[in-house]
């Protein structure tokens, strides 16, 4: 990897903060490859060495980096350490998007702990904003809704006007949420719509483990529309998704397949 080797011409040049920035970017680059373990000791190490050189905006932002690579394994419990660890360092650093983007992890966090109150006092807060994050708030907190059964919020969700580089990612995530919940009713041809937006926006701007979902269930309706062929393109697409970025929702994956493939014998 181009970052692994950024990593050791730094070191080697005894040059800490090209290190620290070098073993920052080198986790994201093994995430992206599934190879989870070395990302995490990647990004434990950059963090290490920002603290070390007094860098706390490049220490936040490896420790969310963590944070959110935990959430993406299924390992919320785990996160919640760091989300508030890299709030503190972005404060620190005078980082605002670092600090609201450790806030969202945390509540997401927290409802994940099974601290549903505690998660929506933190998204309240995010949500009164108009920023992305502000956004971000506003679908998570639909999308929690949706899975209480109220998919009202999750239909009809309003995002504020962005100006940002994110902004893909806003609107890709809402077009997931209004998918899913059409889906959830039976309303395939709909569903499809909005979930084919989803796919597409949420892989132009790199959002791969949304874009695997999006295809996921994009899939799934598509069968239901008893579009065989686009079916499978579309599951194939999300495993390799889940298989690239070593996420454990592929076994779940492998399963509706072979239960697909069942079905057709």
């Amino acid at each position: 990897l181009a970052a692994g080797e950024a990593a050791r011409r730094a070191r080697e040049a005894e040059d800490g903060l090209a290190l620290a920035r070098a073993l920052h970017v080198l986790g994201s680059a093994l995430a992206a490859s599934g190879r989870h373990d070395e990302a995490m000791l990647a990004w434990s190490h950059a963090n290490d060495q920002a603290v070390h050189l007094h860098e706390p905006g490049l220490a936040a932002a490896a420790c969310l980096a963590r944070a959110e690579r935990l959430v993406a394994v299924g390992q919320a419990s785990a996160a919640r350490h760091d989300f508030g660890h890299a709030g503190d360092l972005a404060r620190r650093a005078g980082r605002v998007d670092l600090e609201r983007a450790s806030r969202r992890g945390l509540a997401l966090s927290r409802r994940c702990d099974g601290d549903r109150q505690g998660a929506l006092e933190l998204n309240r807060e995010l949500a009164a904003g108009d920023d992305l994050y502000a956004a971000f708030a506003r679908i998570d907190a639909a999308r929690w809704q949706l899975e209480d059964g109220d998919p009202s919020e999750a239909l009809s969700i309003q995002l504020p006007e962005l100006q940002h580089i994110d902004e893909a990612v806003a609107r890709g995530e809402a077009a997931l949420l209004r998918g899913q919940a059409l889906a959830a009713a039976e309303r395939f041809a709909q569903a499809r719509d909005d979930l084919r937006v989803a796919a597409d926006d949420l892989e132009a701007a790199g959002a791969a483990r949304s874009a695997g979902a999006a295809h996921f269930l994009l899939g799934q309706v598509e069968g239901a529309l008893g579009n065989g062929a686009a079916c499978g393109d579309h599951l194939a697409r999300a495993l390799t998704i889940a298989v690239g970025l070593g996420l454990p929702e592929q076994q779940v994956i492998h399963k509706v397949v072979e239960r697909l493939q069942n079905a057709d014998r």
